[in-house]
């Protein structure tokens, strides 16, 4: 069999091998997103939950969407006020230490500012421990209520392409750096065995990398759809967010250190 023959027999059994596994992936991926879709549609999310789910992944708490309604509730229940700095400071009901907003999320705030003893932006007071582990300890809570359907299924035959993936390059690579030489077997073998142990140049390693890294990452994308994030994003803004007025949002965005669009609004 010569080269051109098996280089084109291998290339067609991985073409069908891959072809097969993305099959199985999109069936799974329509099961999945048909099961999230429903049950989250049947369930009401917390608000501050739901800004939290708005990250580039569901997995990571969104603090900045979470820190722009707790401020924006604060403002609009007038517990503190903003000065043209973008400062915030707390007004004489948010600063008694009796009172505390019913929403966990935003007591941490009025606490954390009233701990700042003094005026403060937001961007001085969001990497406050006590704040931070509030915030994260609220989104475990709520994570606790939302039930497995809405978890992706195990992607067990992954590992299967990544084992591919770089048997493949090292093929390649193998097959590109020694060519035209009888017995193509036993090139091979020897190639591989000379790259394994050897290294076989330098050229071979950075054509077995590239190919493999490449298909490494064919391997490992797509990923199965973050519904609960899809869900989470395509819900209306926090009402608090909503009712600010475009001076207050213009301030509450230098009071973040940002002037770019409202964390939440797409995050």
């Amino acid at each position: 069999m010569s080269e051109l023959v098996l280089a084109g027999v291998v290339t067609a059994g991985a073409a069908a091998f891959y072809a097969g596994l993305l099959a199985v992936w999109l069936r799974r991926c329509r099961r999945h997103r048909r099961a999230g879709a429903g049950y989250l549609r049947d369930i009401e999310i917390e608000p501050f939950h739901a800004l939290a789910k708005t990250g580039w992944s569901s997995k990571v708490v969104n603090h900045a969407a979470m820190e722009d309604a707790a401020v924006a509730t604060l403002l609009i229940d007038e517990l503190v006020v903003i000065d043209t700095e973008g400062k915030l400071t707390p007004t004489a009901r948010g600063g008694d230490p009796t009172y505390a907003p019913e929403h966990g999320v935003v007591a941490a705030w009025l606490e954390c500012l009233r701990r700042a003893e003094g005026p403060a932006t937001v961007s001085q007071l969001r990497d406050d421990p006590e704040l931070r582990q509030r915030c994260e300890a609220f989104v475990q809570e709520q994570d606790a209520l939302l039930d497995p359907p809405t978890s992706p299924p195990s992607d067990s035959f992954i590992w299967v392409l990544y084992l591919v993936a770089p048997a493949l390059g090292l093929f390649y690579a193998t097959l590109m750096v020694s060519p035209g030489e009888p017995g193509l077997t036993a090139q091979f073998l020897g190639g591989v065995f000379e790259v394994a142990l050897f290294g076989l140049t330098y050229l071979t390693a950075a054509i077995f990398m590239i190919l493999a890294y490449g298909l490494y990452g064919l391997a490992g994308y797509p990923h199965y759809p973050d519904v609960v994030r899809e869900h989470c994003v395509g819900l209306p803004p926090h009402p608090a967010t909503a009712a600010l007025g475009a001076d207050e949002r213009a301030l509450l965005l230098t009071s973040a250190g940002s002037a770019a669009t409202p964390a939440g609004a797409d995050s």
